[in-house]
């Protein structure tokens, strides 16, 4: 409703508005709309600017009765899961999906920068990778091939715009046009990225047309409203650019204006000069909010109509035509973090592993120390990859060429301590198993249930389930381990998994999977010989689906029924 709303503003088309909202919008939602992490509160205010504009004035306050109950709505699962995050409670999981939030009008500005700072620009436990953004973060179950995908990324990066985290978007918009240039040279636009940061499937998937908006509505910043005689310029234009220039039609009846609009940036000593020329504005009122690049205005010539709001500077003129203006920055004011995707993130390793560091902001040079202490200018700088041998607490910085000092990172690469095997007597092969019958969301108290049956598989499977759908099993005793090694075990489960060695939870993937199965994997050291083992799974409805393997440096194989063992 938001676009058709745009689209309307754009031609000033009342009959095309008429037949939108009567014959569809009107009929749809009269009754109610649907919860959509707050973009239900948009689209209310859409409907809302549409009757409005149709003079239907007792349809405006219908919508508007709807409101408040909306919003309360939308507050609720602030915080519900994790601090400065929207999810419902219960939510397993951080997903791109949630941060669409942003875009929502109740959404305040100061819950957007504290979801921005510590989940999006934040390459350890939040979004940001080599392509951005992330439709998961590390540690939680890949979403199939789709690592990144471009429609769920425009939806989080319109609302940084939209909730003044310009200096983010910016970032996130740049690095992800780069990902479509990477690895051919030339932009394609896949449906999705996979874990490994490459195209998959169509290279020219359609929903990516997304990424136009923002680089017209939002780097360049152009946008205009016939039925209210407006055009405005609110520009994001990167440090990296130089200049932007657009020229847009603006069509009015028969008559075509084209309008120029050229935002350019220089640095002069340690200042920035900012200039915007607009040229053929053929509406009434224009308005340019240039972006502030969140430094300190020094001035401006004209004078800005008030003091800046929400990191812009603000000039509106009348009768169109032709217009300059030009703006001196100073120094930034605020801190970024450091960007950098470490591959691995961090975790356990056996005799030695080694780290790289890709430097994710243009611009900067990335330093880093091995002792847990933070990074200065003296630090070394990173240029090549780095092996540790022994537990180290990695830090690293960035710095930016005109003085800019980004805040510190973190991972952590700890030397694992191998687990001594148990000495449990005399076994035999096999593996016990026991089945539950019961509805279940999440794996359930399985020391509170009574099993519907029991006995001893050859493997950890699903051939002994009592039924498809609505039940759990509970396999365990023992796995024998043929050498001294770190082991990274994998599982595949359709629904809910958890895999415990030695009483460590090593994967705990607690799911409702739905129609397709995750995957997830944990890594512990383990010594030659036989370790307590123990699979506990759930199976809500549609399909089943329960499988384990393990890697080592040998080899990465099944968890065979050769290997697994109970007692007498």
């Amino acid at each position: 409703m938001e676009f058709a709303w745009r689209q309307y503003e754009q031609s000033g088309d009342r009959a095309f508005l008429a037949e939108a909202y009567d014959e569809l919008f009107r009929k749809l939602y009269w009754d109610g709309l649907p919860g959509c992490l707050g973009l239900e509160i948009n689209a209310l205010d859409a409907l809302v600017a549409m009757a409005t504009a149709l003079e239907r004035d007792a349809d405006a306050v219908h919508w508007k009765a709807m409101r408040p109950k909306m919003v309360r709505g939308f507050r609720t699962p602030w915080e519900a899961c994790w601090p400065q995050y929207h999810a419902g409670k219960g939510t397993r999981w951080k997903d791109i999906w949630h941060l669409a939030s942003l875009m929502c009008a109740e959404m305040p500005d100061e819950w957007a920068r504290g979801t921005v700072e510590r989940w999006v620009m934040n390459t350890e436990t939040g979004f940001y990778g080599p392509v951005p953004l992330d439709v998961r973060p590390p540690g939680y179950p890949e979403n199939g091939p789709f690592a990144v995908s471009t429609i769920s990324m425009w939806l989080a990066i319109e609302g940084m715009f939209r909730r003044g985290c310009a200096a983010e978007a910016v970032q996130c918009t740049l690095g992800h046009l780069g990902g479509m240039v990477r690895d051919h040279g030339f932009p394609v636009t896949p449906e999705c990225w996979d874990p490994d940061y490459k195209p998959w499937g169509s290279m020219y998937y359609n929903w990516c047309g997304a990424v136009n908006c923002l680089l017209l509505e939002r780097l360049a910043g152009i946008s205009y409203s016939l039925p209210d005689g407006t055009l405005r310029v609110q520009d994001h234009l990167p440090d990296a650019w130089q200049y932007v220039e657009t020229r847009t039609p603006v069509v009015q009846g028969q008559r075509v204006a084209w309008t120029k609009v050229r935002i350019e940036r220089s640095l002069r000593g340690d200042q920035i000069v900012k200039s915007v020329e607009v040229e053929n504005c053929p509406l009434q009122t224009l308005i340019v909010e240039p972006w502030l690049e969140d430094r300190a205005l020094i001035s401006s010539t004209p004078a800005s109509d008030g003091p800046a709001r929400n990191r812009v500077a603000s000039f509106r003129f009348e009768d169109g035509g032709d217009r300059a203006l030009s703006l001196v920055l100073g120094k930034r004011t605020r801190t970024f973090n450091a960007l950098a995707y470490l591959t691995p993130h961090g975790g356990m390793f056996r005799d030695s592993v080694t780290v790289t560091a890709q430097n994710l902001v243009e611009g900067t040079t990335l330093r880093y120390t091995t002792d847990g202490a933070e990074p200065t200018a003296a630090s070394p700088a990173y240029t090549e990859s780095l092996t540790f041998t022994r537990s180290t607490a990695l830090r690293l910085r960035a710095f930016s060429d005109d003085g800019t000092v980004y805040a510190p990172m973190a991972a952590t690469y700890t030397r694992a301590e191998l687990r001594e095997a148990a000495d449990p007597g005399p076994l035999r092969p096999g593996i016990r198993y026991e089945s539950f019958e019961g509805e279940w969301r999440a794996l359930p108290n399985f020391e509170s249930l009574t099993p519907k049956a029991a006995g001893i598989a050859e493997a950890i499977d699903l051939a002994r389930a009592p039924r498809n759908e609505h039940f759990a099993m509970r396999f365990s005793r023992y796995i024998h381990i043929p050498e001294d090694d770190l082991y990274t075990f994998q599982v595949r489960s359709n629904d809910g998994c958890r895999l415990i060695i030695d009483g460590v939870t090593v994967v705990n993937l607690d799911v409702l999977c739905g129609r397709d199965a995750w995957e997830d994997s944990g890594q512990i050291g383990l010594r030659a010989g036989k370790h307590s083992f123990t699979v506990l799974y759930f199976q809500h409805a549609t399909n089943k689906d329960l499988r384990i393997s393990y890697t080592s440096e040998q080899a990465k194989k099944p968890v065979l029924g050769s290997a697994l063992f109970h007692s007498p």
